[in-house]
């Protein structure tokens, strides 16, 4: 995360907005009346929240699909794959802004992450030419 995000990502996503707001989107008027009254980021947003989505193979996928097509509790099996993992990450994450920027982890184990990966960024692509 460290390395990730500079001390001054807010800033560089306040810019990223701004220059967004010149497509027609249903908050733009919004976020234009509030943007427009501020002249540092720091005045209208106290922090940021950024989905981080990992996408990672892991054998559990194939127990998690298995329990699904037997009809068990194939949440159990997630939530205690997931819980571990976050706990894991909450205590190693060192990140020195953390009041600024808060991470939502998203888990998804895969059973293969290359097709997933593929199909996402293809959809990712044709999104942005729009």
């Amino acid at each position: 995360m460290n390395t990730h995000f500079k001390h001054d990502y807010l800033k560089e996503q306040f810019v990223i907005i701004s220059r967004a707001l010149i497509h027609n989107n249903e908050f733009r008027e919004e976020w234009v009346g509030k943007l427009s009254n501020a002249t540092r980021l720091e005045e209208k947003l106290d922090m940021i929240v950024i989905p981080l989505l990992c996408i990672y193979e892991d054998n559990i996928a194939s127990d998690i699909i298995a329990a699904i097509n037997e009809g068990t509790d194939a949440d159990a099996i997630y939530l205690k794959h997931v819980s571990e993992l976050k706990k894991y990450f909450d205590d190693n994450n060192t990140f020195n802004n953390k009041q600024r920027v808060q991470i939502l982890l998203i888990l998804l184990p895969v059973e293969s992450k290359n097709k997933i990966v593929s199909g996402m960024l293809s959809k990712i692509y044709s999104l942005q030419n729009i």
